[in-house]
């Protein structure tokens, strides 16, 4: 009896064990070959809750061996407060740009779904976010920027 109430416990906690690892559903990855170092953190800015923040994240120069000069997706993470963001652009190697049409509140924790760029792979120099955080107590909202690598 004593080995299968044993039995029991260690099974139920390698079942917690296996959950706990699974992917979060929020941050899943819509291409094939997902593997370490595909996802990149391209930048985090902070917005305030006192009116409209316009932040630029500067990434990358974009020149030969850049380390992200093959990017074909966006997502933004929202964290700790509540965040109305109105606008994302973001400006590549080249010179064009891409308005991302995401226009939304986020609930602290939440993320958008992986946006593709236009073009296929590109090198992203320049993001500019405007938005503003719904602070309690005038806390910022940490606003944070990724990127998928084809490769």
């Amino acid at each position: 009896m004593k080995n299968a109430i044993r039995a029991l416990v260690f099974g139920l906690f390698g079942i917690l064990a296996a959950q706990a690892v699974q992917a979060h559903p929020g941050h899943s990855h819509p291409y094939p070959g997902y593997g370490p170092g595909r996802e990149v953190l391209l930048g985090e800015t902070f917005l305030s809750p006192r009116g409209q923040d316009v932040d630029w994240l500067f990434v990358n120069d974009c020149r030969d061996g850049a380390w992200d000069r093959d990017l074909v997706a966006v997502r933004v993470e929202v964290q700790a407060v509540p965040a109305d963001i109105d606008s994302i652009v973001l400006r590549f190697g080249n010179g064009q740009t891409q308005a991302l049409a995401i226009r939304e509140r986020f609930n602290p924790w939440s993320s958008t779904r992986w946006v593709d760029l236009e073009g296929g792979r590109r090198c992203i120099r320049e993001i500019r976010i405007a938005g503003d955080a719904e602070g309690y107590n005038n806390r910022q909202a940490r606003v944070s920027i990724y990127g998928w690598r084809s490769r």
